[in-house]
């Protein structure tokens, strides 16, 4: 059986490297991210 993972997802890098560590990890992941309306920085 295969560990199952949760990954909370930003969209920067910090979250974009966690989620590809848990899967070469062998996780089965799922992404999940939130649109609030947030604007981002530019």
């Amino acid at each position: 059986m295969t560990d199952r993972a949760v990954v909370l997802v930003s969209g920067g890098l910090d979250s974009a490297n966690r989620l590809t560590i848990a899967l070469d990890q062998g996780h089965d992941c799922f992404a999940l991210s939130f649109d609030y309306g947030q604007r981002s920085v530019s």
